[in-house]
């Protein structure tokens, strides 16, 4: 297998942090969602504060 490392495909970075950015944002838009939902199920009380902190530590 051969690799081509002077290619003329320019390389966009801004584009790769756009598409971190975007997964970023639903991993702890599901994270929020999987904790409120089990809060739920167990009609247990948690400010949102709380949960975002949970959701970001979880991601």
């Amino acid at each position: 297998m051969r690799v081509d490392v002077d290619s003329k495909i320019p390389h966009d970075t801004w584009f790769s942090f756009k598409v971190l950015g975007i997964l970023l944002f639903a991993s702890i838009f599901a994270s929020m969602g999987t904790i409120l939902y089990g809060l739920i199920i167990a009609h247990q009380v948690v400010s949102l504060p709380e949960v975002l902190l949970f959701a970001g530590l979880l991601t």
